[in-house]
């Protein structure tokens, strides 16, 4: 019932920021302490986790957006947390929470914090040969670069041969980030510059 509780409190915090964001996030604490109470009723709900985790990432998104990156940082810190614990309590889905990667990416973004980046490389890296998404892939390449590593991110990029006004990397979990223009920048930086060609002059037909 808490698991459910903070489910329906999530998705209505969600609906609700947009004109409210100061009762969006009361909604969204509600739903944290509803998450909270299903997994001391049940400590191995591993949804329960992933679902706190995520709203927390959700939260932290917004937050940043209005601002309050402070906040915005600890909330992606716990959604991190989150994401791992459900891992580790339901380790046959853990391919489902590389996904902590993100929040951590956003995090090292914000705060220079290139450690954050390494251990969201990591998270990346175990699931990136076996998703083979381009979420995935460009998570890992994001993670490369905040880590100091853009060389391995070209390569990456090269081999997905995407361009960045195709449409392969708009997700909403990277075209909601404050990552996005990072993303596009890396994506446009690598593209070979077309050739102009002059038109032929077609030739004249001997009289």
């Amino acid at each position: 019932a808490f698991y459910n509780w903070g489910n329906d409190l999530g998705a209505l915090a969600a609906r609700t920021w947009e004109p409210a964001p100061a009762a969006a996030r009361q909604l969204f604490d509600q739903a944290f302490a509803k998450y909270a109470r299903a997994t001391e009723i049940k400590p191995d709900m591993h949804e329960a986790f992933n679902n706190w985790g995520a709203n927390l990432f959700l939260c932290a998104r917004r937050s940043r957006k209005i601002g309050a990156t402070v906040e915005a940082d600890q909330m992606g810190l716990e959604a991190a947390n989150k994401f791992d614990l459900a891992a580790r309590i339901h380790p046959e889905g853990a391919e489902r929470y590389w996904v902590a990667a993100l929040p951590l990416l956003e995090v090292a973004a914000s705060t220079g914090n290139t450690e954050l980046a390494k251990r969201a490389k990591l998270l990346a890296t175990s699931n990136a040969e076996s998703l083979k998404s381009p979420l995935t892939t460009f998570t890992l390449a994001l993670a490369h670069v905040l880590s100091g590593d853009r060389k391995s991110a070209e390569e990456i990029i090269r081999k997905l041969e995407v361009s960045a006004d195709r449409k392969e990397w708009l997700d909403p979990f990277l075209t909601d980030s404050m990552l996005a223009p990072k993303l596009r920048a890396l994506i446009e930086s690598i593209r070979e510059p077309k050739k102009d060609v002059a038109p032929r002059r077609p030739r004249r037909k001997r009289k």
